[in-house]
């Protein structure tokens, strides 16, 4: 229970917490319409519903004039055009590594054919191997497994998508005994654009020592494999040639792009707030509302320090963070050596500048009533999503509180409208 309420308090507000790039802008620091330097003032308490909420109180959003905080042009709005990556469109080869996967899963051993050493490597099979990682020549952290440090070599299952793309594929067809600790073959991968910042968009090649292959039989990708093994449902009682496979693959594609339609709508908004904070003016950031944030933020990082080291003194016998500061660097998605403490007043100010411009839009349009069916809605989403565990809309109304399920619906509800007037581009993610 005590998790739950943990992760409902802070579903709405992470929601711009964890999305740090909403209006993360290097140019907007110095420059651009936006002054993220405005100083706080004080602004309008509001009343709340909850004895939580009435303990920090919040700015009237209903009550205060929003021109007093932020300003932004309607033109601005009415018609936007964003890029989202293109890792949310699903294509075919998300179609055939789905595929893959489900063979994966019904792969038998190959008897007598463990600890192989002159066969290829192939989908399926677990490799034995030793790796030394380089990037323009130069070793990085992270990125080397070798036999002077480690006893038993690493083990790799071809196709579990464990290592960064392109490495397991490239993998493919090396025959263990053409390799030694002293004749290594090497291969070339790039990290993702969104790895880190110190390997994201870097190509990166690695040095392997495959010491053996244990090899495994994967099942035909055929007709008797879709009805029989997986025990597809087929529609219809006789196929042409190729036709189930067609139908079947047409029903993962379905499935993959219902899997990501949450995250890609939540691309498609983050990008829009980026956007339209390069076209708005904050004038003051009311302290009362960072203050409520700042609260909620940290009660939420000093509850999850706690809650991971017990766990991990639970498991492993020891805390998995030796301090606050080690904990808040990688719990917020930094490098290390980052300072948490700027960031998170950063942060802080930025999903109060979120919430500011998202009710400015709303007094525009004249949206900012929530209907008894809008609220409904925004309850049974997060009821739907909580049923796992149990959990009805009356526990979720009384855990998060009727005016932070009237605040998430009102949220929805301009973000439906904002993307309704969005044309969205698709490209190839970059690195920053």
């Amino acid at each position: 229970m005590k998790k739950l309420v943990l992760i409902l308090s802070a579903l709405f507000l992470m929601v711009v917490f964890c999305s740090c790039q909403f209006f993360g802008n290097k140019e907007q620091e110095t420059t651009g319409s936006a002054d993220t330097t405005a100083q706080t003032g004080s602004g309008t308490a509001a009343t709340t519903d909850t004895e939580e909420e009435t303990t920090m109180p919040r700015l009237d959003y209903f009550g205060e004039d929003m021109d007093r905080y932020l300003s932004i042009d309607r033109e601005d709005y009415a018609t936007i055009e964003v890029t989202v990556s293109d890792e949310f469109v699903i294509g075919d080869d998300d179609v055939e590594d789905y595929i893959n996967s489900l063979r994966l899963k019904n792969k038998t051993a190959d008897t007598g054919a463990v600890g192989v050493t002159d066969q290829p490597i192939a989908l399926g099979d677990v490799v034995h191997f030793y790796y030394r990682g380089t990037i323009d020549g130069e070793a990085f952290e992270g990125g080397s497994y070798l036999p002077e440090k480690y006893d038993t070599p690493a083990e790799l299952e071809i196709g579990s998508g464990r290592f960064i793309p392109g490495f397991e594929d490239a993998m493919i067809g090396i025959v263990p005994n053409t390799t030694s600790e002293d004749r290594m073959t090497s291969i070339k991968v790039t990290f993702p654009a969104n790895y880190n910042k110190k390997l994201g968009g870097k190509e990166a090649t690695f040095e392997l020592y495959v010491v053996s292959v244990d090899k495994y039989i994967l099942p035909a990708y055929d007709d008797s494999f879709i009805t029989g093994t997986l025990k597809y449902e087929a529609k219809k009682k006789v196929y042409e040639d190729g036709e189930l496979k067609a139908e079947f693959e047409s029903e993962i594609r379905k499935q993959l792009v219902e899997n990501i339609e949450d995250d890609l709508k939540n691309a498609k908004i983050s990008a829009v707030w980026e956007k339209l904070y390069t076209f708005c003016t904050v004038k003051e950031i009311p302290q009362i509302e960072y203050d409520y944030y700042y609260k909620q933020y940290m009660d939420q990082f000093e509850q999850a320090y706690a809650y991971y080291n017990q766990q991990s003194v639970a498991y492993y016998g020891y805390k998995k963070y030796e301090n606050f500061d080690v904990f808040a660097v990688e719990y917020m998605g930094l490098e290390e050596g980052d300072d948490w403490r700027t960031e998170f007043d950063k942060r802080c100010r930025e999903a109060v500048m979120q919430n500011l411009l998202f009710h400015t839009i709303a007094r525009k349009e004249g949206m900012e009533q929530v209907s008894d069916e809008e609220y409904r809605a925004e309850l049974k989403y997060y009821a739907d999503m909580y049923s796992i565990y149990g959990y009805t809309e009356e526990d979720i109304e009384k855990l998060m509180g009727k005016s932070q399920l009237r605040e998430s619906a009102l949220y929805s509800k301009i973000a439906d409208y904002l993307l309704g007037n969005t044309t969205v581009t698709f490209t190839k993610l970059t690195a920053s």
